[in-house]
């Protein structure tokens, strides 16, 4: 494994704190399950700037995916209408989410595409008993990693992940932090007009809440709720506990499980989609 080492690439994805839940529930036909949907998070990171970047790395297309984490996998489901060649494995633990994705998203790609798409019903922590090939790129995107609260699990977690790719490689994940994430807070984030497929019409504001963080360990609660115009409201649709790794430890225990070089990339400005180098993201209160 030693010779492997230098080959392999960890690319860290850094973004200002945006939480948007991803569609894991099997919600009924109505404003509240709509909103879910709307509000999954768009797959434009794994897609397009580090598919880019692994291509300016390694002079080669990436055509490989394990998606970690996946959810009712979006991110999988762009991946090979991206490229003909190109195939997915999706990693979840919640069979829910599955169901979802065969019901709505799988039925929106040809034939083909799903053919190219496997679902891996388990811990990303088992992943090696599933024996899949090795991958050119790994993500695991919203944030979903920091669920491993202790060092140990965390560690185990990247080294599955680092053993998971090819020689020549990459990992991608996003992370946050920041001296604002240390207060309890609630923000609205953004009002939003939809329409059902029944044809009606609505709107709902996104809240986001920061309920709980303990200093101690970094650990720290938020939810998610959805206002709606008509005085209703779905309190806590999505709740999440996370512990908030500090920077410089992530690249530690990357570095300790095999990966060779880590690359930070920052938002130009908040949800552009646009992506820069940074060395350091911690110099904000927000990262």
């Amino acid at each position: 494994m030693g010779a492997r080492l230098g080959l392999r690439q960890s690319l860290v994805s850094i973004r200002p704190l945006l939480l948007v839940p991803w569609d894991w529930a099997s919600p009924t036909q109505n404003l509240a399950s709509f909103a879910v949907q709307l509000l999954s998070p768009a797959p434009q990171p794994i897609t397009s700037s580090p598919a880019l970047q692994f291509e300016k790395i390694f002079s080669q297309r990436p055509k490989l995916l394990r998606e970690d984490f996946s959810g009712t996998l979006l991110v999988s489901g762009e991946w090979v209408k991206s490229d003909p060649e190109r195939r997915s494995f999706g990693v979840d633990i919640d069979p829910e989410v599955f169901d979802w994705a065969k019901d709505r998203n799988l039925p929106k790609l040809a034939n083909d595409q799903r053919e190219r798409i496997q679902m891996e019903l388990r811990d990303v922590l088992t992943v090696k008993e599933a024996k899949l090939p090795e991958v050119d790129v790994v993500c695991a995107n919203n944030y979903s990693w920091q669920c491993f609260k202790s060092e140990d699990r965390l560690s185990s977690y990247f080294q599955t992940a680092f053993d998971g790719l090819k020689p020549g490689g990459m990992f991608v994940i996003d992370t946050f932090g920041g001296t604002d994430t240390k207060e309890e807070c609630q923000e609205i984030i953004s009002d939003h007009q939809i329409k059902l497929e029944d044809g009606t019409k609505g709107e709902f504001c996104y809240v986001y809440e920061q309920t709980r963080y303990t200093p101690e360990t970094r650990e720290m609660d938020i939810a998610v709720s959805f206002d709606f115009v008509d005085g209703s409201s779905l309190q806590h649709a999505f709740t999440y506990s996370w512990r908030i790794w500090p920077f410089d430890k992530v690249k530690e225990l990357l570095m300790n499980a095999g990966f060779s070089e880590i690359r930070v990339y920052k938002d130009v400005t908040d949800d552009s989609g646009q992506y820069r180098h940074a060395e350091d993201p911690t110099d904000h209160a927000d990262w």
